[in-house]
């Protein structure tokens, strides 16, 4: 502009003169002088911007990252391809240069080529998604942007191809997985759903047709639709559920539904708002059909009260039998022990007034006689214990265990002496009991343990408790013992395990100490064999002993 500026101040200082034609003619020529090097010298520079401006496009096209390549319209020939291009596809320029846009395209995509074509203008791209075709014969997926240019004197496309291959296949592998997760929900029996928090559906398996009777698309139609299913009498309990859920994020109640064709069906409803970032976008749940369920609740309720009634009905008249039963054994046990006592004093008096006139085997019978009155004498008042047993009520308090076996053992050794025996008494053995039924149970078994091990060359007799579970006390001893076949025999009444020539006895002891241990909620059972001894072990479960 300066030079331009300088060139008209002097060419015009030159000419400038009145002196007629020539110098008129001068001055046109100078002007037209200055058009002319102006027009060249702006001819120069749009010139060098154009090849500047075109070298920078030719250099993004070929150093762009995605393949890019320019085809003749008409004939689909390839008119210019860039690097990215012959790396992605395996051509090289020259082969590209000999093919047109139909040999990287699977069979029979020339014809959806076409119709892109025709859809394509030149001052709007076309986006759209294609499969391509690779020199080694892979396919892959691809995102192509066609622009219409001129090229080269040619009606032309430029196209940009990215590969979105793993993005195909990523949402291909998703839809898979929707379908399939979809396929399992509808495969369930328990009803699933999710909704907005207005409570659109979004979501419901296909158990909702076979539970509710109805479609899933009216649900999905129609918003408030669940509610009016819901049983009259419960809608006010399945909106205070979603009134619940909102407030506490979860809710869970039953209530009827009603289905179309009247029936009445109970369900289980649970629901979770769904958050995101701690805020609430969703909610889903889960109901389940119940109605059964119920029923069969109802019904074992129902026989469960019956059988409560038949129990308690038994349970009266077994109680009314035992009183009779205990009242008769009682009265029985008495009434027999006046003949008996009878029987004692004639024979003893016969001994005393007629003794002399017996022979040795009158006087033999006469003591068998006497001995087994005395027997019988015995028994009853074993049956007689154990019957004071039963009605006895108990009287639980800290008993000093020790103490009272101790006790026990000097009882016996006043009838018995002890001089040979070795008495083991654990002390400080505690338990919660009644103290004369504990007496008496103390007193079976060891009265027992002295008796049976009475015949061995060091008897010894052990009252202790485990050191390990289930800490029961024991009663030990190291006389006859006997074979055990039958545990639950042993606890039963009148059943013996030695003659009267071993060893005599009622047969009642051992049911004595099971029902005392029994009436205390505890456990007995005893280990024994022949000529090893017997330990017989015990806890009173209602009055545990401290461990």
């Amino acid at each position: 502009m300066g030079a331009g500026a300088l060139w008209i101040l002097v060419t015009d200082a030159a000419v400038r003169s009145d002196g007629g034609p020539p110098w008129d003619t001068a001055q046109t020529l100078k002007g037209l002088a200055y058009v002319a090097v102006t027009g060249a010298a702006l001819y120069l520079l749009i010139y060098r911007a154009c090849v500047a401006e075109e070298r920078r496009t030719r250099e993004l096209f070929l150093g762009n990252p995605s393949p890019m390549w320019a085809f003749d319209r008409q004939s689909l020939r390839f008119l210019a391809v860039n690097e990215a291009a012959c790396r992605s596809y395996g051509y090289s320029p020259e082969e590209f240069a000999q093919m047109t846009v139909a040999d990287i395209l699977p069979q029979g995509g020339v014809a959806g080529l076409g119709d892109d074509l025709t859809r394509l203008r030149s001052e709007k791209p076309h986006v759209a998604t294609a499969c391509h075709r690779r020199k080694d014969g892979s396919s892959f997926v691809v995102r192509a942007s066609a622009h219409a240019i001129e090229f080269d004197g040619h009606s032309a496309v430029m196209m940009l191809a990215q590969d979105i291959s793993s993005e195909v296949a990523l949402r291909d592998a998703v839809e898979r997985s929707e379908a399939r997760f979809h396929q399992l929900l509808d495969s369930l029996d328990e009803v699933l759903w999710m909704a907005d928090l207005d409570g659109r559906s979004l979501y419901r398996s296909r158990a909702h047709e076979v539970v509710y009777g109805r479609t899933v698309a009216e649900f999905q139609a129609d918003r408030g639709l669940w509610l009016r299913c819901v049983h009259p009498q419960d809608r006010d309990l399945a909106a205070a559920s979603i009134s619940q859920l909102h407030a506490q994020g979860h809710a869970e109640s039953e209530y009827r539904i009603v289905r179309p064709d009247g029936a009445v069906r109970w369900l289980r409803d649970r629901k979770r708002l769904i958050y995101e970032q701690d805020r609430p976008v969703l909610m889903g749940g889960i109901s389940y059909d119940v109605t059964e369920r119920r029923a069969a609740r109802a019904a074992l309720k129902q026989m469960n009260e019956t059988l409560e009634a038949r129990v308690r009905e038994r349970t009266a008249e077994l109680e009314v039998a035992n009183r009779d039963l205990e009242a008769f054994s009682f009265s029985a046990a008495h009434d027999l022990k006046t003949p008996l006592a009878a029987i004692r004093g004639v024979s003893q008096l016969l001994e005393l007034q007629c003794g002399y006139l017996l022979d040795e085997k009158g006087r033999t019978l006469l003591g068998y006689l006497d001995r087994s009155a005395r027997d019988m004498e015995g028994l009853i008042d074993a049956l007689l214990g154990l019957c004071k047993v039963s009605r006895t009520e108990v009287q639980c308090r800290l008993l000093d265990l020790s103490s009272l076996a101790v006790g026990v053992l000097a009882d016996i050794n006043a009838k018995h002496p002890l001089q040979r025996a070795r008495i083991e008494v654990q002390p400080d053995l505690h338990a919660r009991g009644d103290p004369e039924l504990v007496r008496s149970l103390l007193m079976n078994l060891l009265g027992n343990a002295v008796k049976y091990s009475s015949r061995v060359e060091a008897p010894l007799i052990e009252f202790g408790k485990m050191t390990e579970p289930p800490f029961a006390f024991f009663v030990r001893d190291n006389g006859a013992g006997f074979e055990v076949k039958d545990p639950e025999r042993l606890f039963t009444p009148f059943q013996r395990f030695h003659s009267d020539r071993e060893f005599q006895g009622s047969g009642v002891g051992l049911a004595t100490c099971r029902r005392i241990v029994l009436r205390h909620g505890g456990d007995i059972w005893l280990t024994s064999a022949p000529g090893r001894g017997t330990t017989v072990f015990f806890f009173l479960e209602a009055c545990k002993p401290s461990e």
